[in-house]
């Protein structure tokens, strides 16, 4: 016969352990996504590739990071506009594409981003959760 029992206090002592490293794997791993974003993004004046910004933040019981920009054209740029965005590979499924416009296709950088850096942030998860 096993018998196991569950102590509360157990549970502050791993969780004072782990969260300050689940927030540094977020950390890590957005400030990943930003650099590829700000190195694939399309660029003019220069911009749009400095407002992507990163955010972390501890929430009960889970992390949030996010990967943004808070220009007023990164989502035109990111799934295009009129008729060219909505035939573009970027196209945002479902958006309300303007078909009376040409427009502009679609220049990912935040969807692409985050994808090639997919295996590198569960490598860095991996990474600060075993020490």
């Amino acid at each position: 016969r096993a018998t196991s029992s569950f102590s509360p206090v157990a549970l502050s002592k791993i969780t004072a352990i782990i969260i300050p490293k689940l927030v540094a794997a977020m950390q890590e791993s957005v400030t990943l996504v930003q650099d590829e974003a700000q190195a694939i993004v399309a660029v003019d004046k220069g911009d749009l590739k400095a407002s992507i910004q990163t955010a972390v933040e501890w929430h009960g019981n889970s992390v949030e990071g996010e990967v943004f920009s808070d220009s007023d054209h990164a989502a035109f740029v990111e799934g295009g506009t009129g008729i060219r965005g909505a035939a573009s590979a970027g196209a945002f499924p479902g958006a309300p594409y303007n078909p009376s416009w040409p427009g502009m296709v679609a220049q990912p950088f935040l969807r692409p981003a985050i994808d090639t850096t997919h295996a590198q942030i569960l490598s860095i998860f991996e990474d600060k959760l075993k020490g």
